[in-house]
């Protein structure tokens, strides 16, 4: 299990490539949940926060994209994430790769999509 700040795929491409040149993983579930912290601020949000935080790293934080998810487009967050590691060229070949959706109030699981690399 790979945990990160939206769940977002970019952020997990170097662990899943590692885990995969050790490993034998050939199935990847990306799993996104309602009420995710992601979805209550934007990427501009965030960077404004940064700025405070380090102002000298205004380029960087500016260049950065940091996962917003807008509340009600889980399914759109994740169907961007399959799609982003179908095309990975870190992502091995063959590696089967399922976007779920997780309701924290009835606790379904509902797949959202699913595609081969």
């Amino acid at each position: 299990m790979i945990r990160n700040a939206g769940g977002r795929a970019m952020d997990a491409v170097r662990t899943i490539s590692a885990l995969q040149t050790i490993g034998a993983a050939k199935t990847v579930l990306v799993v996104h949940h309602t009420d995710c912290g992601m979805s209550h601020f934007s990427d501009a949000d965030i960077r404004q926060a940064m700025l405070k935080i380090a102002p000298e790293e205004e380029r960087v934080i500016n260049n950065s994209r940091y996962g917003e998810i807008d509340e009600g487009s889980i399914q759109n967050s994740l169907q961007h994430d399959v799609l982003f590691l179908q095309a990975c060229p870190f992502v091995v070949p063959g590696t089967q790769i399922v976007g779920l959706a997780y309701d924290i109030k009835s606790g379904i699981l509902t797949r959202v999509i699913e595609a081969t690399r």
